[in-house]
């Protein structure tokens, strides 16, 4: 597998136009240069983003405070899906939850990047901080980096697109979310955890 033409994030720097080449799980390959991988699958990230993959757990943090001056230590969707048949009741007797694991990263980039006085580059590494890094350091589990050697761990994703809510992007084996016709702006496109992979066309 060999993603190319990408903002490769590692922990030192960006790598704009990057290449990662994967094999049996491992990144055998991370750096600035086109790599060859003849026998690989090819997948043109088109100047997205490939980060060390995002995680989600249930922690709170902030409160009232400045996303931006690091009192919010991780962000979470706290994801709980519901079928229909728990969701669609009379409102006392519905179940709590609903999908959010498909929507944080979008929610999140859309509600910080409407603030006009921010710088928006550094907005965003926040934003990946608080949904990679952080949370792992929370829970004290260790960081997926993208470099040789390790097994892959790594999402694809564009800050700026704008995209709709609807049916056909939820994933999930429930369907229930107030979002659906919600107008977004930042979106997931992939992930690959060692050989498993799904980018989106």
């Amino acid at each position: 597998l060999k993603f190319f033409n990408g903002r490769i994030i590692t922990q030192q720097r960006i790598l704009n136009s990057g290449c990662v080449i994967i094999r049996d799980g491992k990144i055998i390959f991370a750096g600035s240069n086109n790599e060859e991988a003849p026998d690989a699958k090819l997948i043109d990230l088109k100047g997205k983003f490939l980060a060390p993959g995002f995680i989600d757990i249930h922690v709170h943090g902030g409160g009232d405070h400045d996303f931006m001056d690091g009192t919010v230590d991780a962000i979470c969707s706290d994801h709980t899906p519901e079928d229909i048949e728990n969701k669609k009741k009379e409102f006392d007797y519905a179940n709590f939850g609903m999908i959010g694991l498909e929507t944080c990263f979008a929610l999140a980039n859309t509600a910080l990047s409407k603030n006009s006085k921010v710088d928006k580059e550094a907005v965003l590494e926040r934003l990946i901080l608080s949904l990679s890094d952080q949370p792992r350091a929370i829970l004290s589990l260790p960081q997926p980096e993208i470099k040789t050697g390790v097994y892959a761990n790594l999402t694809i994703f564009d800050p700026n697109q704008e995209w709709t809510v609807s049916n056909k992007h939820i994933k999930s084996k429930s369907m229930n979310t107030p979002l659906l016709g919600k107008n977004l702006k930042g979106k997931v496109v992939g992930v690959c955890h060692k050989d498993q992979w799904h980018v989106a066309q």
